[in-house]
């Protein structure tokens, strides 16, 4: 079956059409497909970040409340870091007293930089952590109690970092040995 001219015609034109669709589709659609994923997830991420800030300023209130927001949260922070010690040392020994539990001994040790790697600091006043070793003699509730107080009700920042308890001598007890981390800013306001 030979081809006539004007199906020889068709076929070229449909070849150089096939050809140009399919330069069209490598060249062009392909990669501009492809800068539309990009952009998708770019905008996709900066929707995240959008709904981030909105979540800690709060949604739908203003940039100013949202500002307001976390500076209310920034200087709440500031007051559980107390300027001195004998304030955290103070708290400690009242939450103890308050449930009964005898304090033996309470051995501060000296302060440190918060990190040995970078200075961390609030308002140009550099961040220190102090342990704290305690003694007590306690009933296993008042004990459970204390630590829930330190945990809820004290307002300087701090953490509990070992509890060793042993039976007291006298059997109606334990002795507990605890060491405590907390944390201070230096210097005065």
């Amino acid at each position: 079956m030979e081809m006539t001219k004007a199906q020889k015609k068709i076929l070229i034109i449909g070849l150089f059409a096939l050809a140009a669709f399919i330069i069209f589709w490598i060249f062009v659609y392909l990669p501009s497909e492809s800068s539309v994923k990009i952009l998708k997830s770019e905008l996709i991420g900066l929707e995240s970040k959008i709904d981030k800030i909105e979540a800690i300023i709060g949604g739908e209130k203003s940039f100013e409340e949202g500002f307001n927001a976390l500076e209310e949260e920034f200087q709440a922070l500031e007051r559980r870091l107390p300027d001195n010690e004998e304030d955290a040392l103070r708290a400690i020994s009242d939450a103890a007293h308050k449930l009964g539990i005898d304090i033996v001994s309470i051995k501060p040790q000296p302060k440190a930089p918060y990190s040995e790697e970078k200075e961390v600091a609030i308002d140009g006043r550099p961040c220190e952590k102090m342990s704290i070793s305690l003694i007590v003699h306690s009933k296993y509730k008042e004990l459970g109690e204390f630590f829930e107080i330190l945990r809820k009700d004290i307002d300087q920042l701090l953490t509990i970092e070992r509890v060793g308890i042993t039976k007291a001598q006298d059997q109606a007890s334990l002795k507990a040995d605890i060491k405590l981390t907390i944390y201070l800013l230096a210097g005065r306001r």
